[in-house]
């Protein structure tokens, strides 16, 4: 697992540097870690092999992989929500860097589903969606409630920039945000490791992820169905060099 967060600070850091390398034989890849950790990530030689041409890879959220393309600090935004739910986070963006927002262009690569989680020590495993909804409404904060044992409920969540809680907030919650008793983890996949240090933690991830990074936590069944769109968004129509990185990319999708 450290090994795991290392390679993803690393590759942020790169990330971040490598704006006027991105000018000389990178493309720089930004965005949703849904798409990044089951697609991107795992086969990064193979699709610089099939492309002939460098990757950076910068996992960080939808929402800020969109803004990182508006502000030209990203050739391909990663995005795991469609593209209208990103931009009702990070549509001032497109506004700030005078971006015209119809020359956006899409490349669906498939789909994850999005699954709520608790710590093993947590005898629950089943929740009905007005019963989440609720947890993250911050209306039902007790585990007794729900036939557990008496303990006060940790929700998890990512940050509102992405695409999951985006999801989670347009299709369980009505459209309302997530309570103010929800903690926010920088990055969907720490949303796991926050559950696995918390026994009577809740949180919800994507089901793009590693098995390395669910240690210690149990999936909660649920009728709750939100599906993840993994797709990748250039602005305007990609240039050569891109255009080759998503066509290679196409050919791992799930």
């Amino acid at each position: 697992m450290l090994r795991t967060f290392l390679a993803t600070a690393l590759a942020m850091v790169i990330g971040g540097t490598a704006w006027a390398a991105g000018q000389g034989g990178y493309i720089r890849i930004n965005g949703s870690t849904s798409v990044a950790n089951s697609i991107v990530v795992p086969h990064q030689a193979e699709i610089e092999k099939a492309a002939g041409i460098k990757i950076v890879i910068t996992p960080n959220s939808s929402g800020a992989g969109v803004t990182d393309l508006f502000a030209a600090k990203a050739d391909i935004a990663m995005i795991s929500s469609n593209l209208e739910e990103v931009l009702s986070k990070a549509g001032r963006a497109a506004d700030a860097y005078k971006v015209d927002k119809s020359q956006l262009r899409t490349f669906a690569l498939g789909a994850a589903k999005v699954e709520f989680i608790v710590n093993p020590a947590n005898p629950i495993r089943k929740l009905s969606g007005d019963q989440i909804k609720a947890i993250y409404l911050g209306t039902l904060t007790n585990w007794k409630d729900v036939g557990g044992s008496a303990a006060t409920i940790l929700p998890f969540s990512e940050t509102r920039h992405g695409a999951m809680r985006t999801m989670v907030e347009h299709d369980l919650l009505g459209g309302k945000s997530v309570s103010d008793l929800v903690s926010e983890a920088n990055e969907a996949p720490i949303v796991a490791t926050m559950v696995a240090r918390s026994p009577t933690g809740i949180g919800f991830i994507s089901s793009t992820t590693p098995t390395s990074l669910r240690t210690g936590t149990a999936t909660v069944e649920t009728d709750v169905r939100i599906m993840q769109h993994l797709t990748l968004v250039t602005l305007g129509e990609p240039q050569a060099d891109a255009k080759r990185v998503i066509e290679a990319i196409s050919n791992f999708h799930q």
